[in-house]
């Protein structure tokens, strides 16, 4: 039986919740959110709170993901969702381009563009050493962190002096090089 499935889910002040058939929207401060449940998995609100119950023994693999998403359904609209990126490395530079896409200089022989989904905010900044911090904002978890993954993988940090895109809380163990094989 799924632990994350049983554990009831506490709707905060400001928050309103709204259940149709086999949909889920919750709205609030940030904005709102719709969810299809997954067939099987029955939602219910008592009072404050939303319970799930999955029905029959085939559906409970998806009782604590259904859970999940509604949990983070209801933390986006009521507080949302924020991840910052550092872009490092000598000439690496990111700066805005059109009305929500990023141009990156990466050490390659061309600029790259991309473009973020208009859902998610994009903010520029600088930090002490002068590198690039890309800062995200959504209340879709599932969006941010898929666009966040999306932006990393133009360039991930190379091991040896760690250039590259990646999360500003991210360690990248480096490798020695050649003079520490002597």
């Amino acid at each position: 039986m799924s632990k994350v499935g049983k554990k009831p889910i506490m709707i905060p002040e400001g928050v309103t919740i709204s259940i149709d058939k086999d949909t889920v929207k919750a709205s609030g401060p940030k904005g709102n959110l719709e969810l299809t449940m997954y067939p099987g998995v029955t939602i219910k609100q008592v009072e404050s709170t939303l319970e799930l119950s999955a029905d029959g023994y085939e559906m409970r693999k998806f009782w604590g993901l259904m859970r999940a998403l509604v949990q983070n359904m209801i933390v986006g609209v009521s507080e949302g969702y924020a991840k910052k990126m550092l872009v490092f490395g000598v000439g690496y530079t990111a700066k805005p381009h059109g009305s929500n896409g990023i141009e990156f200089t990466l050490g390659l022989s061309h600029k790259v563009y991309h473009q973020i989904p208009v859902e998610v905010k994009l903010a520029f900044e600088k930090d002490s050493k002068n590198n690039d911090i890309l800062s995200f904002e959504s209340i879709n978890k599932e969006l941010i962190g898929e666009t966040c993954a999306r932006v990393r993988a133009i360039k991930p940090p190379e091991p040896y002096k760690g250039a590259g895109i990646r999360f500003l809380d991210e360690v990248i163990k480096l490798k020695p090089g050649k003079a520490a094989s002597k």
